[in-house]
C-alpha cells in the first residue's frame, strides 16, 4: 500500500527504500543507506510520518539535519510543507502524535498479554520441535550449531530447549529428594 502510494504521488520505484525493520529504531539499514544517498535539492517522500520514525525527538532531528543537508521532506498522509513556521508546528505536534500513538499501542498490547496470562494463555509462537528432540539433536551433533544445523533451526532455538531440558532434570531432581 505504501509503494503503491509513493508511485502514484510521482516517486520512480527505483528510488524507493524500504525496511523490514520497524521505525521505533532509527538503526535500521535501509534507512541509513537512504540517508547516506540524499543530497542537497533531493526531497524525500515518506507516505505517513510514523514510517520515518515514532519518536517525536528522532523525528524532529532527523528533519533538521535533512533540512541542514537542504533536502526538503514531504509526508503523503499530511500534505504539510515544512518549509513554513506552520508546518514545522505542524510537524512537531503530528510527531508526537506518531509517539503516542505507538506507546498507547505497546500499552495495550502488554495489558492483552497480561490478561491473556493470567486466564492460563500459553503464548508465543507453537514449538516446532520438542524438548526432548532438541536434545536428541544435539546428543548425536556433539554441538547447538550442528544441532540446528540437523533440525533446521536457530541455535538460540537449541539453547532455549536445552535451557528447558536442564531446568526440568533440575527441577525432577529436586522433587526426588524432597
Amino acid at each position: 500500500r505504501q509503494v503503491d502510494e509513493l508511485v502514484k504521488a510521482g516517486v520512480a520505484a527505483c528510488d524507493i527504500w524500504g525496511d523490514i525493520a520497524s521505525g521505533k529504531d532509527m538503526d535500521r539499514q535501509g534507512w541509513k543507506n537512504m540517508m547516506r544517498e540524499l543530497e542537497p535539492g533531493d526531497v524525500l517522500v515518506v507516505h505517513a510520518l510514523d514510517r520515518l520514525s515514532r519518536d517525536t525527538l528522532d523525528t524532529l532531528t532527523v528533519f533538521r539535519e535533512l533540512a541542514d543537508r537542504g533536502v526538503k521532506v514531504r509526508v503523503l498522509t499530511l500534505g504539510l510543507d515544512t518549509d513554513t513556521p506552520v508546518g514545522r508546528m505542524m510537524l512537531t505536534i503530528m510527531a508526537s502524535f506518531a509517539q503516542l500513538e505507538r506507546e498507547m499501542i505497546l500499552m495495550r498490547t502488554m495489558s492483552g498479554l497480561q490478561r491473556a496470562k493470567e486466564r492460563g494463555a500459553v503464548l508465543g509462537a507453537v514449538k516446532k520441535f520438542t524438548d526432548a528432540a532438541i536434545a536428541e539433536a544435539v546428543e548425536k551433533s556433539g554441538t547447538y550449531e550442528k544441532a540446528a544445523k540437523r533440525l533446521g533451526c536457530s541455535v538460540i532455538t537449541i539453547k532455549r530447549g536445552m535451557e528447558r531440558v536442564k531446568k526440568a532434570a533440575t527441577d525432577k531432581r529436586g522433587q526426588s529428594d524432597v
